[in-house]
């Protein structure tokens, strides 16, 4: 029998500490620092929500994700649109028959105000995702297919990490399937990520710092060879970015 209490309490913990800073700071924070707290805040509660759902405690997951959205509804009065997204949402889900389903509806909604938010729009201007703007999942599915064949072969990166891993056919085709869902998940597209946790799943590889920068380095040079606009790879590595304390291992 699996003990969910640790992580339960954790996930109480995190939602709390967001009704906190968002009491406590919000007539005093600008528009765009707003809005950073709350992109730090839904990455919080994604990571931490995936990690209970895969552990298979689709109520715990969905209650934390209820609980997030309750408490960054208010902090989007600057967006309107998306606060009433918000309210849409939490109110709809709770009309789904199965706690996977309710969990998997806010994921949903997360990801559409994370897309939002990220993409640079305006508040209350309605914004093509940027998963639309990569061109789908046929466009990112070869970028992903191009940049894991890229990054595999570039020294800098030790995909491998010296031998200790090895993928066939059939993992390099999950790896990718898993990479194109990340980012789906990431930019407001369909395709909800079904993976581990970012940290638990880097855990032990000893990524450095300058690994993390040449993956990302590969990353813009597939973007790059495909035309990607740079204003889209920017919001993409920027997105990368904010996995960089869960990749690195400091020593």
């Amino acid at each position: 029998m699996k003990v969910m209490f640790p992580r339960i309490a954790l996930a109480s913990a995190l939602v709390l500490a967001l009704a906190t800073a968002g009491r406590s700071q919000e007539g005093s924070l600008s528009t765009r620092e707003l809005d950073s707290k709350i992109d730090r805040s839904i990455y919080q509660a994604i990571n931490l929500g995936a990690a209970i759902y895969n552990q298979g405690d689709h109520a715990g997951c969905y209650r934390l994700y209820q609980g997030a959205l309750m408490v960054i509804e208010p902090l989007l009065a600057h967006r309107a649109g998306l606060r009433q997204e918000v309210a849409n949402g939490v109110r709809g889900a709770e009309a789904l028959p199965t706690f996977a389903q309710r969990a998997t509806e806010l994921r949903r909604v997360l990801d559409s105000i994370l897309a939002a938010i990220r993409s640079g729009a305006a508040p209350g201007a309605m914004a093509r995702s940027l998963w639309d703007r990569l061109g789908g999942e046929p466009a990112v599915r070869a970028v992903v297919h191009d940049f894991v064949g890229l990054a595999a072969t570039d020294p800098k990166v030790d995909f491998f990490r010296g031998g200790r891993y090895s993928l066939d056919a059939e993992g390099v085709a999950n790896l990718e399937r898993l990479l194109v869902r990340f980012i789906s998940s990431a930019t407001g597209g369909p395709l909800a990520y079904e993976g581990r946790a970012m940290k638990p799943l880097h855990e032990g590889m000893g990524i450095t710092d300058a690994q993390f920068n040449a993956i990302a380095a590969d990353l813009v040079q597939v973007l790059k060879k495909y035309k990607v606009p740079q204003k889209e790879i920017d919001e993409l590595i920027g997105i990368v970015a904010t996995t960089r304390n869960d990749i690195v291992e400091k020593r």
